[in-house]
């Protein structure tokens, strides 16, 4: 007894010395840290919040002498789960230009913010009518490359109130400030299941909870003998609010949409539209390309642009699959988003690409293929906007 008292008292004294808040008795109630390499508390395991030391380095957070104790933080709705109507919707459009993004003369490379509004031209008691129109073009720049390709914007996301561009060529996440068109780097996102040296090549992205679902073209890559080389396209990335990547192999989940669409080897099918719905917690796709027949060959995809609609439940055991209207084959779908307010209608984008000609057209439309834009499809721009978000 004597000898457990000794104990306490030097365990005391020696927690005073080092700012420990434990107790003689009872024992210390702090909370225990977790385990530290090269970590030294006080003797008894008493380990305060001042009491734990790495060597050399302070474990702790930083002081309030430096850094106020609370930081004013803004607060949010969460307005994709509520219906409501407004007269207009601001959104933004991002260019990939492919090999015209890089400047001829300087070493850096280009990409386009287009903003603009849709429009509700009905009343309230009419059948649902927009139209479109358009605002100003942003110049986005970076001097940051890969093998001298950058700012091929492929996707575009509102993640916590910031817009997030991705490269398709470069694996670079953007955020873009949307008033001025400065650029960030963001993340740089690796091929495959994250181990990989090449970049990866996200073409869709869409919020789900609270994270970046980005995808690519989900389906297998050849090597030049034909054989297959790797499914690196097939798998996801989920990125969280701290930036933490997360991979997903999805390929069980591309071949179920294949099986359904009948694009199962020998065909394939390409996306790059795609968008979570979470009212009715269902997938929306709209396949860029497709066959049912024919193998990938790079360069022949532009003559099988889709026409599909897919709709799927969130595991994907029930997929249907409607074909749209007003198809072009000149076009393929690049990007879809859910119209704010509305669990029912969105907006879609398809683009037109023959070597250096681009073109891009929008449209609103339903799960069912109705279009609610007059003509059904309005011209964007001269440009090959593949990304669309809600502002």
């Amino acid at each position: 007894m004597v000898v457990h008292r000794f104990r306490q008292l030097a365990c005391f004294a020696f927690a005073i010395f080092q700012g420990c808040q434990g107790a003689i008795d009872p024992p210390c109630e702090c909370p225990a840290p977790e385990p530290l390499q090269n970590v030294h508390t006080c003797p008894g395991g008493h380990s305060g919040n001042n009491a734990v030391f790495t060597d050399g380095v302070d474990s702790q957070l930083p002081s309030s002498l430096y850094y106020a104790d609370t930081v004013p933080r803004m607060m949010r709705t969460r307005p994709e789960l509520l219906s409501y109507i407004e007269k207009k919707y601001q959104f933004g459009v991002v260019a990939d230009l492919d090999h015209l993004s890089k400047d001829p003369k300087e070493f850096v490379w280009r990409s386009y913010l287009k903003k603009g509004r849709v429009i509700r031209v009905s009343s309230r008691l009419e059948k649902d009518r927009f139209a479109l129109k358009f605002d100003e073009e942003l110049e986005l720049v970076s001097s940051t490359a890969t093998r001298n390709r950058s700012m091929e914007l492929s996707e575009l996301v509102l993640y916590n109130r910031l817009l997030i561009a991705f490269c398709d060529y470069s694996g670079i996440a953007y955020k873009i400030d949307p008033t001025t068109g400065k650029t960030f780097l963001r993340w740089a996102i690796a091929d495959g299941n994250g181990n990989e040296p090449k970049p990866f090549k996200g073409e869709w992205a869409t919020i789900k909870g609270d994270t970046i679902w980005l995808g690519s073209i989900g389906f297998e890559w050849y090597g030049p003998n034909g054989k297959i080389l790797h499914r690196n396209a097939e798998w996801v990335k989920l990125i969280d609010a701290n930036g933490g990547i997360r991979n997903l192999n999805w390929h069980p989940v591309y071949q179920a949409i294949r099986t359904a669409t009948n694009t199962s080897l020998p065909g394939f099918l390409w996306h790059e539209a795609v968008e979570w719905d979470p009212v009715h917690r269902r997938w929306i796709m709209l396949p860029r390309f497709a066959s049912t027949t024919a193998r990938y060959s790079p360069g022949s995809e532009h003559g099988n642009t889709a026409n599909l609609l897919i709709v799927a439940d969130e595991g994907f055991t029930d997929i249907k699959v409607v074909r749209l209207e007003h198809h072009d084959p000149d076009f393929g779908f690049t990007s879809v988003r859910r119209l704010p307010g509305s669990h029912t209608l969105f907006m879609v984008l398809r683009v037109r690409e023959d070597k250096n000609i681009h073109v891009t057209q929008a449209a609103i439309i339903d799960l069912d293929g109705v279009f609610y834009t007059d003509p059904p499809y309005i011209d964007v721009g001269d440009r090959k906007f593949e990304g669309l978000a809600f502002l």
